[in-house]
């Protein structure tokens, strides 16, 4: 989870008997830092705008899921943002940072909701009939999730008060679906999605990153 100048990769990994929430620097030097030590599993989920807080995901053996806010200035002591016996993750600030949208199977299934930031505040519903991997367009103005192999989007309203308006399909196809995060992303333009395609054929375990991919596409595909 990359914080929001693109400088650091907040992740979460086990070592030595311990549940550690790291950050390193994205372009991989220097040593990981720890930002939070648990016994209990967690997962980053989300960064607020101005990178002062870091979203989390933590399984508690008696409530499930919950959301915890960790501020990675100062002393870095984790604050609970949702704790309920329902499961709560897929956490994301909205743009602004006012707002922060979320999962939660309190109805018995997956839903989207969002609630303020930092609270209290009325939790609304997003998604009435199923829905998961929220993820906020650039300005705001609409938030995406996914149900099953759809694709949803949802309009938000901030004046007079935030409202949200009724989900419309977006497209449909059998793209891979996280279990703790949102495995795709919007574009800059809020024109396309990147996506995961599953691949049925043999297994694949290469990456591949492409370089100058601007320059590359000019070279295919010129235009006047």
């Amino acid at each position: 989870m990359d914080t929001p100048d693109g400088k650091k990769i907040a992740f979460y990994s086990y070592q030595e008997g311990t549940r550690d929430v790291f950050w390193k620097s994205a372009d991989g030097t220097g040593e990981a830092e720890s930002l939070l030590t648990r016994e209990q599993r967690q997962w980053p989920s989300g960064w607020s705008p101005d990178g002062d807080w870091l979203a989390l995901s933590e399984l508690d053996p008696e409530t499930g899921w919950d959301i915890w806010m960790l501020p990675v200035q100062g002393d870095r002591s984790p604050s609970s943002f949702l704790i309920t016996d329902a499961n709560e993750r897929f956490s994301r600030f909205s743009p602004d940072g006012r707002f922060v949208a979320f999962v939660s199977d309190d109805s018995g299934r997956d839903e989207v909701f969002v609630l303020p930031f930092p609270g209290p505040g009325e939790k609304l519903t997003i998604s009435p009939a199923g829905g998961t991997a929220p993820m906020w367009s650039r300005d705001g103005r609409q938030l995406f999730y996914r149900n099953g192999g759809q694709m949803l989007a949802v309009d938000i309203r901030y004046s007079p008060t935030i409202s949200v308006g009724a989900p419309r399909l977006l497209f449909e196809a059998p793209f891979v679906v996280g279990t703790h995060f949102a495995n795709y992303d919007v574009g800059p333009d809020e024109l396309g999605f990147v996506m995961a395609q599953r691949n049925d054929g043999p297994e694949q375990r290469q990456i591949y990153v492409v370089l100058n991919w601007f320059e590359e596409l000019r070279r295919l595909a010129p235009t006047e």
